[in-house]
């Protein structure tokens, strides 16, 4: 009689290959590997960051390239693969507010100061077309009565917002201004 003793030989988790992401801003990521251990052994997998719990939620600045490792463990042998995660950039139009049509009489002040709101942080140049101008500034004079189109218009450079002001301007009438009075005698 021979006593034949066999013993467990611990064969390292199996994780299957994982391929290269390739996403747009604002999408959500998710990864699930499958990852199998031939002794039946149970199997903790951390997933590196931004994914840690294998999901993540990109935003309007996780435009990038992420190394991303994948690592299984059986309590005794590790296993490592890896993968690129690739974020690519999603412009976002600028925002704009405080812009509205308004009616004034002649020889008041017309002040158009839009809020200009960017989620990219990209900077944006603002533009407001005559007889406003880009100062955001018009005095009125007693002959401007009438009815005007001001364009503003705010770019990122990737993106234009354009938004159109209808302004009146009511005829105010003005008192006559004597600019010499001479006196005649006979």
């Amino acid at each position: 009689r021979v006593k034949l003793v066999v013993q467990k030989v611990n064969v390292a988790p199996v994780i299957e290959s994982l391929k290269d992401i390739l996403v747009k801003e604002g999408e959500e990521v998710i990864v699930e590997p499958k990852v199998s251990d031939p002794n039946n052994d149970p199997v903790t997998v951390v997933i590196s960051e931004p994914l840690k719990n294998g999901i993540w939620k990109t935003d309007p600045q996780s435009a990038g390239e992420y190394e991303i490792t994948v690592t299984a463990s059986d309590g005794d042998l590790d296993v490592e693969t890896s993968f690129t995660l690739t974020v690519t950039d999603v412009n976002i139009p600028p925002a704009m507010s405080g812009v509205e049509d308004m009616t004034v009489n002649e020889g008041d002040t017309i002040t158009i100061k839009p809020q200009i709101t960017d989620e990219d942080n990209d900077d944006v140049e603002v533009n407001v077309s005559d007889p406003v101008g880009n100062d955001g500034v018009w005095e009125t004079g007693y002959t401007d009565h009438g009815d005007y189109t001001v364009t503003v218009t705010a770019d990122d450079g990737k993106d234009k917002v354009v938004e159109k002001i209808q302004i009146t301007v009511k005829d105010v009438n003005k008192p006559p201004v004597f600019d010499k009075i001479t006196v005649e005698t006979n």
